[in-house]
């Protein structure tokens, strides 16, 4: 099939040194701005992650804090508490050391949490051949978790066992705090935690804290989970060492959802009060935001058709709030992060006009709007002059920075480059960190100064980094054979704009021609075209001589809620139809064979794959779907419900949705996979598959994986899988 030897293969993805290098993650600027840290793997071990430091003036960049100077850890999960682990699994976070820092407030210290503990390291000690001495802020003996500073760096909370702690580290001897230890919550069980974000907040809203401290410090605002109520699934749960049943409270769409309650305990009197609760009206606490004001709460209804603000005064009552401004959809209203208030005035986004848009709006309900944007991708900062976002004007497939301007509404653009910008700014929005890539070009990282307004000019901004001068990167060796994608646009049936990544096969020859895997998502909240640099996986795709087809459908995310809308209800539907739509540019390429065009995805990808094999009329010759959905009814309530409505409500959209439905017309090779510890798309959608083709009598190959949960991240899994679909699409793709 080809006439080079690969050199991205499997092994090679999942092995040490990483062939992404130590790209930095979880920028952050120093205080007083001097230099910049992030998180990145380490250089011989691609799985434990080290902090590094970028100098701003020199731009000099250097290992800071290596995590074996803390404590030697492990990729071994099963060491972990199941709080731990979900936490984990939640945040798609599969590396050990150092998986997460914070920069103590107005102090010269830094706070970094391993292995369930919390040290403190001033960072003078970072600095050139000081001995580092970590300061332990919880006992030894005990895991922790959901660590949060205080504004002032005085007190430190965090998690325990499920009930929530806080102690009072006091500056007497910065490098040796003395601490004091409260507890604030005592009835922890097997169904009530409290501090930690519930199973749909972080899995779903994307909400990964779970207590929060008042501005003035005298308060701490915290959830409190109860999922008594929530029905017990009992799952199969099989690693190597046997299997297991687990019994798993999942709120099943149109089941009951756990019960979250928001507290505050007041530090001065020990006492807490409960201040709202889901459950008076089946609702969901979507974000929490301290104010000088009190609180301000953003509320879904159960179908997620509304967001509604309200603030919470410091009376504490609920029944007292204000409800300052609400945002609603006839299909469903997106969650983001984009709330920022400024001198008694709060900045956000929401998709009423059909894209999102910046807003802000008071307690005296004046509504502005900032339209000068095409789409907003994020709100990074505001301050009485202007608000600073991402987002893109001409197409979707580019993110840049701009500068906006609160009295006129003026537009600046920051970033010029035609690429994918991911932007770090600093506390007063005076500096930032861009890191960027494009088709053309790998990692590049740049940092310059913020214009103070949007008619200043654009500094030039300096290069940190740049990965096309790094001789010693691990993917140096490997440029000379690296294929770039191309971007690309067609029109859905209802005349949509669509795109499109084509990554042609590595042994292209004139005459000769080349099967085509679709390597497919298609559902919401992800977008795979981007302009930024071709990943690994379509290169070892290319290498082993197939080429590439990726496209976002209607409802993938980034194009605003006008181009989601066709997918409600529908699931299953609107994104089949517009994944058909490759064949008609696959037809007009000379090196594609269409009779050989195979599809590939991974969880609503893997759906995907299943729904077209058996929609598609044939045209895929083969098929291999990771952890797919079968059911949606099986799915959990917030995800399923904001896209498919209630079961009860949409019968029919479920029906029409469910894999069984159409399996009958499934003719073509499947690979099913899934991981046999799967607590997201739990591994019954795929024996639910397994069964009906049984049971129709089509045979297909299956490959299961003992102890692997939803993202499959382990490498021996990832190498083993890879080399399983790579051997499955060379024999049913073969001339």
């Amino acid at each position: 099939m080809q006439n080079i030897k690969p050199t991205i293969t499997p092994e090679r993805i999942a092995t040490s040194p990483s062939l992404l290098g130590t790209p930095p993650l979880d920028v952050t600027f120093a205080p007083q701005g001097r230099f910049a840290i992030f998180r990145g793997p380490d250089a011989n071990d691609r799985e434990r992650f080290n902090l590094y430091r970028v100098d701003l003036e020199t731009l000099a960049q250097s290992l800071w804090l290596d995590s074996r100077v803390l404590k030697e850890t492990t990729s071994d999960v099963s060491l972990l508490s199941a709080e731990e682990r979900a936490q984990r699994e939640r945040q798609r976070d599969f590396s050990h050391g150092i998986s997460s820092y914070l920069w103590r407030p107005q102090h010269e210290q830094i706070l970094v949490p391993i292995d369930g503990q919390a040290f403190l390291i001033p960072t003078r000690e970072l600095e050139g051949d000081a001995e580092i001495t970590p300061q332990a802020l919880c006992p030894t003996d005990s895991r922790q978790l959901g660590f949060a500073w205080s504004p002032s760096g005085r007190y430190l909370s965090f998690v325990r066992n499920r009930d929530l702690f806080y102690t009072a580290v006091h500056a007497t001897d910065e490098a040796s705090p003395t601490i004091t230890e409260i507890q604030i919550t005592q009835d922890a069980s097997e169904t009530v935690q409290s501090g930690l974000p519930d199973f749909l907040a972080a899995e779903e809203m994307h909400r990964f804290t779970g207590h929060w401290w008042s501005r003035d410090e005298s308060k701490i605002f915290f959830t409190r989970t109860d999922e008594s109520a929530v029905e017990v699934s009992h799952r199969l749960e099989i690693d190597a060492g046997g299997a297991r049943t687990i019994a798993q409270r999942y709120p099943h769409a149109g089941a009951q959802n756990p019960t979250v309650e928001l507290w505050s305990y007041e530090l001065n009197s020990g006492q807490s009060r409960r201040l709202y609760s889901t459950q008076d009206a089946d609702e969901y606490l979507a974000r929490v935001y301290p104010l000088e004001s009190g609180v301000m709460v953003l509320i879904q209804d159960r179908l997620q058709q509304s967001l509604s603000y309200r603030l919470i005064g410091h009376d504490g009552e609920f029944g007292n709030s204000r409800c300052l401004f609400v945002e609603r959809s006839e299909t469903w209203v997106n969650l983001t992060n984009d709330f920022l208030p400024v001198a008694g005035r709060f900045i956000t986004t929401d998709e009423s006009l059909g894209s999102r848009q910046i807003l802000e709006f008071g307690l005296d309900g004046e509504i502005t709007r900032y339209n000068s944007v095409t789409h907003i991708s994020g709100l990074l900062h505001a301050d009485e002059q202007r608000i600073i976002a991402t987002g893109w004007q001409s197409q979707p497939t580019d993110n840049h920075l701009y500068v906006i301007s609160r009295d006129s509404g003026k537009c600046l653009q920051v970033t010029s480059t035609d690429a994918w910008h991911d932007l770090t700014i600093d506390e007063l929005g005076k500096h930032y960190i861009d890191r960027s890539s494009s088709q053309s070009e790998p990692l590049r990282i740049e940092h310059a100064a913020l214009p103070d307004s949007a008619g200043e000019s654009v500094q030039t901004p300096k290069i940190i980094y740049s990965q096309l001068q790094d001789t010693d990167h691990p993917y140096t060796p490997l440029m000379d054979s690296h294929i770039a994608g191309t971007i690309g646009h067609l029109q859905a049936e209802d005349g949509t704009e669509l795109y499109y990544r084509i990554t042609p096969p590595a042994a292209l020859a004139d005459g000769e021609t080349f099967p085509v895997i679709l390597y497919v998502y298609g559902g919401p909240g992800a977008q795979k075209v981007r302009n930024e640099w071709n990943p690994l996986l379509n290169q070892m795709f290319a290498q082993h001589g197939f080429g590439v087809f990726e496209l976002d459908n209607r409802g993938s995310t980034n194009r605003g809620r006008m181009f989601e809308a066709p997918l409600y209800q529908t699931m299953g539907g609107v994104e089949v139809q517009d994944q058909l739509q490759i064949f008609n540019v696959l037809k007009d390429i000379p090196w594609v064979d269409i009779k050989r065009v195979g599809v590939f995805g991974h969880s609503y990808g893997g759906y995907m794959t299943l729904m077209l094999m058996c929609r598609s009329d044939d045209r895929f010759a083969a098929g291999v779907a990771v952890a797919p959905v079968c059911d949606w009814s099986l799915y959990d309530s917030h995800y399923t419900e904001r896209y498919m409505n209630k079961p009860e409500l949409n019968p029919d959209g479920y029906k029409a949705g469910n894999v069984l439905t159409h399996l009958e017309r499934l003719n073509k090779p499947l690979l099913l996979m899934h991981g046999m510890a799967d607590d997201n798309v739990l591994f019954t959608n795929s024996t639910m598959i397994m069964a009906e083709l049984q049971r129709l009598n089509k045979s297909f190959e299956l490959m299961t994986y003992p102890g692997a949960k939803h993202s499959m991240q382990e490498s021996t899994v990832t190498i083993h899988r890879f080399n399983q679909i790579l051997r499955f699409f060379r024999t049913e793709l073969a001339s």
